[in-house]
């Protein structure tokens, strides 16, 4: 967690330093990327930094809370248990995603890096208590919706929302495969009307299933 210091700084300066760091985990895998990158970029002494966080760990630690708490954000703005038509909610909440590249424009790519992240010194932060949690929120969420008959109640729930997530993960990668998005930029740079249309088109895939 952040020392006291880095609490202190204006909300200006913490957004810098979270996106010079967002940027540089996200663009290696943990073990390449560089606490001496991140600090040249600042423009700070190296010791200023320690006074912000104690180690490379422990600001990675805080870019993940960090990064899921802004994702969970939109998730229960627009998964609001009010009920609505699940796959209109689905596709409006990954199209919320971009909203949050505009302030933290790396964030979402640390995030999908993070996911697949091997490093044992990652893994043990990512532990398995943290996904089951992610799991029973999505498990309560889904529920609400089979209660007013939008979801099958034959599903299951915990599958489902581990497929919902992965599913966010296989969406962003589509969008930037098909539009050639470089790794050094924002996911959702490109028109919203235009991957808009795509989104609309994978949900859809999921709501009609696949069988001819």
């Amino acid at each position: 967690m952040p020392e006291l210091t880095f609490n202190n700084l204006s909300e200006d300066r913490k957004k810098e330093i979270l996106n010079v760091s967002f940027e540089e985990f996200a663009l290696s895998d943990y073990e390449s990327a560089s606490l001496a990158n991140i600090i040249k970029k600042l423009d700070i002494a190296k010791g200023s930094f320690y006074r912000y966080f104690k180690n490379k760990s422990d600001l990675y630690f805080y870019l993940s809370q960090f990064a899921d708490a802004q994702v969970a954000i939109n998730f229960s703005r627009h998964f609001d248990n009010s009920g609505g038509d699940f796959f209109q909610d689905w596709t409006n909440f990954i199209m919320s995603l971009s909203g949050i590249e505009e302030t933290y424009p790396m964030l979402l790519r640390f995030r999908f890096r993070a996911a697949f992240e091997q490093s044992r010194e990652v893994t043990s932060i990512q532990n398995k208590e943290k996904r089951q949690d992610r799991t029973r929120i999505i498990s309560n969420m889904i529920r609400t919706y089979q209660e007013k008959g939008m979801v099958s109640k034959e599903i299951d729930l915990d599958f489902l929302s581990l497929l919902m997530v992965f599913y966010n993960f296989a969406i962003s990668e589509y969008i930037n495969l098909k539009y050639e998005i470089p790794e050094n930029s924002p996911i959702y740079p490109v028109n919203k009307t235009s991957y808009m249309q795509d989104i609309v088109k994978c949900i859809d895939m999921i709501k009609r299933g696949v069988k001819a």
